[in-house]
């Protein structure tokens, strides 16, 4: 059990890293052409340009790389957090569920005395406004009896 909870959470992680990648991947991409094109424009303009404004350009193209890199990824982890904090007060305003002990009905120390179940003209829905899913189940399961579903 606990092990299945571990696999679905390492196969959600490895879903980021691999988006991560791709990310990774396509910046480095759109970083490199824009490096490639300032070198190609300083080779260009050698005679014209002076050879530390090229040095200076191409650092600066590298620069941008990273910069434009830590920008994306900044941007998309602030959405993840962002989209956290939403789906929190999302569930903070859901109509909370009845309480585990009533206090109008107090359990007795001693229940249960019988050990059977009874149903009568039961009925559920799984929350207001929807249609019910089960009508009128009337069930008697007796102390010891096994119930099977099929």
């Amino acid at each position: 059990m606990s092990e299945d909870l571990v696999d679905k959470n390492q196969m959600s992680y490895y879903l980021t890293i691999t988006t991560n990648r791709w990310l990774s991947v396509r910046l480095e991409t759109i970083g490199n052409i824009i490096i490639f094109f300032s070198s190609i424009f300083a080779v260009l303009g050698r005679d014209t340009m002076d050879p530390g404004l090229v040095g200076l350009s191409i650092s600066y193209a590298m620069q941008i790389t990273q910069s434009l890199n830590m920008l994306v990824r900044q941007t998309s982890d602030i959405e993840t957090n962002i989209v956290a904090v939403e789906r929190i007060k999302e569930y903070a305003a859901y109509k909370q569920e009845a309480p585990w002990e009533n206090p109008s009905h107090p359990v007795a120390p001693d229940w249960p005395q019988a050990g059977h179940v009874v149903f009568r003209d039961y009925k559920l829905r799984y929350r207001e406004g929807l249609d019910l899913v089960l009508r009128g189940i009337n069930v008697t399961v007796e102390g010891g009896e096994k119930v099977h579903h099929y």
